[in-house]
């Protein structure tokens, strides 16, 4: 699983500097509405995004390092695709 904002390679600048690049919210892979696996991606910690839950509606959490959280999360819920809340 990537974690959005995780290094992903170094390059050199113009300066011949290294520098590292990092996993951008633009690299992780959309469906039309914009929903986004949970098993290939995960946001930034703590941004609130709107969490699509196995068996259950979709609700408000955020992610710390590779744990979901939120306050109407359940322990064992199963997080299967999320999206960033316009509202933060």
């Amino acid at each position: 699983m990537i974690k959005i904002g995780e290094v992903k390679g170094t390059k050199l600048n113009a300066n011949g500097k290294l520098i590292n690049e990092y996993y951008t919210y633009q690299d992780a892979k959309q469906d039309d509405d914009g929903w986004v696996d949970a098993k290939l991606f995960m946001p930034v910690d703590y941004d609130l995004c709107q969490l699509k839950i196995k068996d259950k509606k979709s609700r408000m959490g955020w992610a710390a390092r590779t744990v979901w959280d939120g306050l109407k999360l359940a322990v064992g819920d199963e997080i299967l695709y999320w999206k960033r809340s316009k509202e933060q």
